[in-house]
């Protein structure tokens, strides 16, 4: 789907990407379980969640940097699946 709106959308100087962030401790995750929690991080490669912090860094730095980037999909999560 990136890759087509990125053609199509391309003509009007308009980048498209989309960045999976992957699990972060947020308020809509603070409800969860511990274990529930525990069991999430436990998958991740690096035991340790993203931060928004870091996602939104990353954003930033895509937009700065990468200026002629698109039709791109990021998964910033260490969980292998």
């Amino acid at each position: 789907m990136m890759k087509s709106m990125a053609q199509e959308l391309g003509r009007r100087n308009v980048r498209v990407n989309a960045v999976i962030p992957g699990f972060m401790e947020t308020k809509m995750t603070a409800g969860l379980d511990d274990d529930v929690k525990r069991l999430i991080r436990d998958r991740h490669v690096l035991g340790r969640y993203n931060t928004p912090e870091a996602v939104a860094g990353f954003v930033t730095y895509l937009h700065q940097h990468l200026p002629h980037t698109s039709g791109q999909v990021f998964n910033l999560d260490s969980r292998l699946i």
